[in-house]
């Protein structure tokens, strides 16, 4: 008779670790998985309707604006870094500003697997992926853009 009780209590067991361990992944799904033109912000994503760069000579500052004003993210980056993925986990000429990450890279670092990747920037168009996650407190953001680009040159 004990044997069937056990039977019902480890079967719920299984579920709930099994819950577990599927809740943790679908944040780091939700992540990988964004729809295009999107930034996602621990556990909330925001289309991203406009797109600054500010080519300072050596280096660029892209600003990525959401659909909602105040949720923006700011990257600083060696215009050599277009074209390769910029490991933000090892110190650098670069710079995150987001939502709940934020550092720089003469500075500090952010956690293994953190990078911003520009693929391509020419002219009024850009295409770049970012993700990073803070190293105390673990906060996340990802995102990733293609479209035309507003650039403000300074001489």
């Amino acid at each position: 008779m004990k044997k069937i009780k056990i039977l019902p209590l480890l079967a719920i067991a299984f579920v709930a670790i099994a819950a577990l361990f599927s809740s943790c992944s679908k944040k780091d799904e939700a992540v990988d998985n964004l729809p295009p033109n999107t930034m996602f912000v621990q556990s909330r994503a925001y289309a991203i309707t406009r797109a600054k760069i500010e080519d300072k000579g050596e280096r660029i500052k892209i600003k990525l604006k959401s659909n909602v004003d105040d949720i923006d993210v700011s990257i600083t980056c060696p215009k050599a870094a277009i074209g390769i993925r910029l490991d933000l986990s090892q110190r650098g000429k670069w710079e995150f500003d987001g939502e709940v990450v934020e550092a720089k890279g003469w500075e500090q670092v952010l956690a293994e697997g953190s990078y911003v990747d520009i693929y391509r920037y020419d002219g009024d168009h850009i295409s770049l992926s970012y993700r990073v996650r803070q190293l105390k407190s673990g906060n996340v953001e990802a995102g990733n853009y293609s479209g035309r680009v507003n650039v403000k040159h300074d001489d």
